[in-house]
Formats: structure tokens, C-alpha cells, sequence
């Protein structure tokens, strides 16, 4: 018995087989010999027997072609994607695809190696295939809408509101944050910072989050002074009134302060009473 074609390096056939049969007789020569088996159904372990008669009448034993394996049916390929996406469908690193494949007669052999995508960008996509030891391949299982941004965006601070005269506050400050993404956009910034403490050089600082997980450099607002509290201011006379509370020339008043945060800034001016 012979079989045709011949099964590939892994002992397998990806179409039909044909059993052909033929003798050789050292007399009277061969007759004739069983007609040609085509295998066609997938599986393995399949067999088939033929005999060959010569011009006597001799019969010969059967002669048997077995261990043929037969797999005409490709694999099924599917992609896997890792890291998976977050919430909003984005990557912020490198994303490996990798592929596997089921094959329920010869099993698989080989599958595309992994694909690993670098670049940023929206939309992107990887493809491979499977393929079993019979040598077919499946269809291509892909992987598309990959979304990866790996760039941090940027975060700006903003005072409001602005500062007075001296660079001095003299109300509540309240610190808010914004930022800008080219590619994901952003998801949320830290919520706005309400400075309340009188005090010199109170700062602030905040971040921003892209949709795909990055986190912005903190923006800080700094140098923020407050003072909320009124200065206190005290007079004083010249020259001082006699025993009996009396002047008898013309009187100067004049105003000083105390400020334990901003400081003084003006007094009003001296009054001369004449």
C-alpha cells in the first residue's frame, strides 16, 4: 500500500489521501489489486487494506496503510490585548498583542508572534493567524481601536483674585486648576484650593489626569500673601497738655499703626491743631 501525497514533517495531511495497492508475484505475475481508497473525513489514526491477486488465483495477505492523519479544517485564531484598556478605553504604556489558536484534530503549531505597539496614536490595530500541524491556517483574528497615550499633560494654577496693592491679599484666595491633553484629553483636575489663614508666601499646588491615566507635573501657585485682619493705630500728641490739660501753642497729632502680617503701609497724615 502507498499513500499519495505524502504527510508533512509532522505526520499530517491537510486534504485527501489516496491508498493505492500493488503486488509483485515471482510466477505467474500479478493479476490484479484492490481499487484506490480516498480518505477524505478529518481525524487521525485512520487505516485502510488492500490485497492483489496473481493470474493463479493467489490471494495475497492484506497489506495495510495505517497511522494516516487527516486535518482539512483550519484553526481558529484570537487576539489578546495586555495591559487592558482603562475605564475610558485608553492605554498609557506599550501594549502587547499576542495570539493563540484552537485546533480540535492536529492542534496548533505555531501562532504569529506577539505584537507590541509603541507609538501613541488613536485607532490602532494588530492582526495574526494560527497555524496547525496539517499546515492550515486560520483567518486572521485582529485587534483594532487601540488608543495609547503615553504623554503627561499639562497643569496651570490660577489666583483669583489678584493681588492688591503691595501684592497683598485681603480676602479669602481661592487657587483653581486647568490643564490641556493633545491626545486623550483630560479627565479631571484637582478641585479648587480655598486659602482662608492670613499669612505671607502660602502656596497651592494641583494636578491633571488625562482620560488614559497620565498625571500631570503639579502646577503650583506660590507667593500668595493674606492679610485679613485690620491694623491696629494709636495717636500721639505733642507737645503733651499742661497739669491742667491745657496748650498754649499749637498741638500736633500724629497716627502710627501695628500690623503683625502685611505691615504698615500709610498712616494718615499728621494733623496740626492751631
Amino acid at each position: 500500500a502507498s499513500i499519495s501525497p505524502e504527510a508533512n514533517a509532522n505526520g499530517w495531511h491537510d486534504g485527501a489521501v489516496i491508498v493505492s495497492f500493488s503486488g509483485t508475484d515471482d510466477l505467474s505475475d500479478i493479476d490484479s489489486c484492490s481499487d484506490n481508497v480516498l480518505l477524505t473525513g478529518d481525524g487521525a489514526g485512520q487505516s485502510t487494506s488492500g490485497i492483489c491477486t496473481d493470474l493463479a488465483g493467489n490471494v495475497s495477505a492484506l497489506a495495510t496503510a495505517s497511522g494516516i492523519n487527516i486535518d482539512q479544517t483550519a484553526p481558529v485564531a484570537s487576539a489578546d490585548v495586555s495591559p487592558a484598556a482603562n475605564a475610558s478605553g485608553w492605554h498609557n504604556s506599550d501594549v502587547t498583542v499576542s495570539f493563540s489558536g484552537s485546533d480540535a484534530v492536529s492542534g496548533i503549531a505555531s501562532c504569529t508572534a506577539d505584537v507590541i505597539l509603541t507609538a501613541e496614536g488613536i485607532g490602532q490595530s494588530a492582526s495574526g493567524t494560527c497555524t496547525d500541524l496539517a499546515g492550515n491556517e486560520s483567518a486572521a483574528a485582529v485587534v483594532s481601536d487601540i488608543d495609547i497615550d503615553k504623554t503627561a499633560p499639562t497643569a496651570s494654577a490660577t489666583v483669583s483674585p489678584e493681588t492688591g496693592a503691595g501684592g497683598w491679599h485681603t480676602t479669602d484666595v481661592t487657587v483653581s486648576f486647568s490643564g490641556a491633553d493633545d491626545l486623550s484629553g483630560l479627565a479631571f483636575c484637582t478641585i479648587d484650593q480655598l486659602l482662608t489663614e492670613d499669612g505671607a508666601d502660602q502656596s497651592s499646588s494641583g494636578t491633571c489626569a488625562d482620560r488614559a491615566g497620565n498625571v500631570s507635573d503639579p502646577a503650583v501657585a506660590s507667593h500668595i500673601n493674606i492679610d485679613q485682619t485690620p491694623p491696629s493705630a494709636s495717636t500721639a500728641i505733642t507737645p503733651a497738655a499742661n497739669a491742667n490739660g491745657w496748650h498754649n501753642g499749637d498741638v500736633t497729632v500724629s497716627f502710627s499703626g501695628e500690623d503683625s502680617t502685611s505691615g504698615i503701609a500709610s498712616c494718615t497724615a499728621d494733623a496740626v491743631l492751631t
